[in-house]
């Protein structure tokens, strides 16, 4: 190689230098950025850019899912997340999204359909029994497991999700078998008290509805105490 053709070579890496070339990973980190800061449209562009450079960038889909979602763009937020599926058809963050997505949209037979796929997923972790001190540290001191993904969903949380889904489709008796997977010491499970007690009123079981309603205000469930005051006063005096 010549004098002039490494001179040459050199003025090409300093010019590509300066132009500040990015790729798929500078754009989506970029985009988180913007996402953190709550600019969704701008880190919604940065993510054009990155999936132009790599269509097969699944997580560019999911944040882009997110940011659509965020500005309250439900529809383009579904397509988002149906093409991320597309690449990666058992990753559970992804299903979930999805779900939530047609919760908002009040469809709520589909949200649990995604839900039950979300519960055969890949990333499905077992339900978190922590004392209210151990979430605090975790908390305060950031501890994160650096074995995880980021697209874990613990199993509890998807119970309760899809029995919520259940239960504003009226599927009663499926919300009542998800309320009650759901562990004891999950932080989900005193609101399960509390839906099963709202499901036994509406199938006019006052009595048991009152049980439930106890068991969730002992578990200091204010909306259950409101509805004991309700439904359970009368009750109490037979």
């Amino acid at each position: 190689m010549t004098l002039k053709q490494v001179f040459f070579y050199f003025l090409v890496f300093l010019t590509v230098s300066s132009c500040g070339f990015k790729d798929e990973e500078d754009y989506y980190n970029e985009a988180l950025i913007f996402q953190g800061a709550g600019e969704y449209d701008r880190a919604i562009a940065s993510l054009d850019k990155a999936i132009a450079r790599n269509p097969d960038y699944m997580d560019a889909y999911v944040l882009r899912g997110f940011c659509n979602a965020a500005l309250g763009n439900i529809k383009k937020s579904m397509v988002e997340y149906k093409k991320a599926l597309a690449l990666e058809p058992n990753n559970t963050m992804t299903l979930y999204n999805l779900a939530i997505n047609y919760g908002h949209a009040k469809e709520y037979k589909e949200a649990a359909s995604y839900l039950t796929k979300a519960l055969k997923s890949n990333y499905v972790e077992e339900c978190a029994i922590t004392t209210r001190e151990e979430s605090l540290i975790k908390v305060v001191f950031h501890e994160e497991d650096p074995d995880k993904t980021g697209y874990e969903i613990e199993a509890c949380k998807l119970y309760f999700l899809r029995g919520l889904s259940y239960f504003n489709s009226e599927d009663y008796e499926l919300a009542i078998a998800d309320f009650n997977n759901i562990a004891r010491g999950s932080s989900y499970y005193t609101s399960a008290f509390f839906y099963l007690g709202e499901i036994y009123i509406k199938k006019g079981d006052v009595s048991k509805a009152c049980t439930y309603f106890q068991k969730a205000v002992d578990l200091g469930n204010i909306s259950a105490q409101e509805n004991t005051i309700k439904y359970c006063k009368e009750l109490s005096k037979k």
